[in-house]
């Protein structure tokens, strides 16, 4: 009985711990972003081919994590079956 209660227990506090994880990097690259746009993209004084490879690279490693974020959020186990 205290098993199930304390797996249920540590259950909780992992998906807290997840959310809370989660929320701070949206926050963190919310930000970030809002001080890329403000700063970098509208100075007038960098020329747009220097600002289109930045925003690509940025716009592309904003999709690979939230891609990882994802993933990670199935929890799929390919080697379930297999014996240990």
């Amino acid at each position: 009985m205290a098993d199930e209660e304390d797996e249920k227990v540590v259950l909780v506090v992992k998906k807290a711990g997840m959310v809370i994880l989660l929320a701070g990097t949206v926050l963190l690259v919310a930000i970030g972003l809002y001080f890329f746009f403000v700063s970098f993209l509208l100075d007038p004084d960098i020329y747009w081919f220097v600002k289109l490879p930045v925003v690509l690279i940025a716009v592309g490693l904003l999709l690979v994590l939230v891609s990882v974020i994802t993933d990670r959020a199935k929890e799929n186990d390919r080697y379930k079956e297999v014996e240990r």
